[in-house]
């Protein structure tokens, strides 16, 4: 599945022992196809892959990962899609503190560049969130066991 066409199901078929379904395609917004359109969307897509790839980074070097985990993550950075339908559906899929009510608004976006939209703004969020994280484990004073804590 590469996320390029969006579908209904208007019936499943259980009588073979793998599920089978009639679908219905939903078409993407033609809007697209000039060529402001297009520029508009290479700037769409170059920002929503530097935001994605700038929030991942930060989450990682956040967190004590792996070096296999930081080894991935820089196979994921290296062959995010340029399809504007793809990188929206993948970025969804990636984004640590989407919930999935939240991730499931994004896929359920009628057009594709409301849906990049949509995506760029909740990774601006997710990459406030990042930056405050990353600020917490380089702040040797946020450590709790050297806090002095009051109850009052």
């Amino acid at each position: 599945c590469t996320g390029r066409d969006r579908f209904a199901v208007l019936r499943t078929d259980t009588s073979r022992p793998y599920l089978r379904a009639s679908v219905r395609l939903f078409p993407e917004s033609s809007a697209w196809a000039t060529a402001d359109a297009t520029e508009n969307v290479v700037a769409l897509i170059n920002e929503v892959q530097r935001a994605l790839t700038h929030v991942l980074q930060r989450h990682i070097d956040a967190s004590d990962s792996t070096d296999t985990r930081r080894r991935y993550l820089d196979q994921v950075l290296g062959a995010l899609p340029s399809h504007p339908g793809s990188l929206a559906f993948l970025a969804s899929r990636l984004m640590p503190t989407a919930s999935i009510r939240e991730r499931q608004a994004l896929l359920s976006e009628d057009g594709t560049e409301r849906r990049l939209r949509l995506v760029k703004a909740h990774l601006d969020r997710e990459a406030r969130i990042a930056d405050q994280l990353g600020q917490l484990k380089s702040d040797p004073a946020s450590d709790t066991d050297e806090r002095l804590i009051s109850l009052n």
